[in-house]
């Protein structure tokens, strides 16, 4: 992990405040008690069982199947997300096979534009929300798995160049995207500060776009907001 004064100063030379908390990688904490009990349920229970039967999961498109159930193409990628830390943090081999292949398809996958998802070699059109949650699941088992680090922080290079191109041309956000534009800020950040390859201004270039064109949260919040 860098050093937090090197993401104080690189924060300073291209105007972005340095994160309030640092993350503490997978792994790093380890489940007892009451949360152990529950994410064995899960484990146990459907969740942990959905790569069985569960189409949306077993033969999602994400994975070169037919199965998704709107444009958003997020339910591949929300199990995905939520697998990964279960996975790992259960030492459950099958669940850890899973998300693993899950990850080598869509990386395998990624077409020469940067796009990665289940649209590649499609007609469907291109959103940019339902990456996100693929996003922090993949950044997960780097934080686990540093060998994964190059190929996953590639891809990720590949897409946000795409992704900054689609923003600039007013592209890949519907409204969906647009209340959700922080969390691939989120992802952006993390290359910004562990991973930046000399494109620190690229990835401030995307937040500002993201922010420009999603939703205004602090008016959302206002208290001059009113019920109507």
């Amino acid at each position: 992990m860098h050093h937090k004064g090197h993401l104080i100063s690189v924060a300073a030379k291209y105007e972005l405040a340095p994160p309030k908390f640092l993350t503490l990688p997978l792994g790093d904490v380890k489940p007892a008690g009451w949360l152990y009990d529950q994410l064995q349920v899960q484990t146990d229970g459907v969740a942990g069982h959905m790569h069985e039967f569960y189409e949306l999961v077993s033969k999602s498109d994400w994975i070169g199947g037919h199965s998704y159930y709107s444009y958003l193409e997020e339910a591949g990628s929300y199990w995905f997300n939520a697998m990964v830390p279960n996975g790992i943090l259960m030492n459950n081999t099958i669940i850890n096979e899973k998300t693993q292949e899950f990850l080598d398809y869509v990386l395998d996958n990624q077409d020469s534009t940067g796009w990665l998802g289940p649209e590649v070699g499609t007609d469907k059109p291109r959103y940019l929300w339902g990456r996100y949650p693929f996003f922090f699941g993949a950044i997960q088992m780097v934080e686990y798995k540093p060998e994964l680090t190059d190929r996953v922080v590639t891809a990720l290079h590949k897409f946000v160049k795409l992704a900054n191109r689609m923003l600039c041309d007013g592209e890949g956000v519907e409204d969906w995207a647009a209340t959700r534009w922080e969390d691939f800020v989120i992802v952006l950040q993390w290359l910004y500060d562990f991973h930046p390859r000399d494109e620190e201004e690229l990835f401030l270039d995307t937040m500002k776009r993201l922010k420009w064109s999603g939703v205004p949260w602090e008016k959302v919040f206002s208290e001059d907001v009113r019920e109507v």
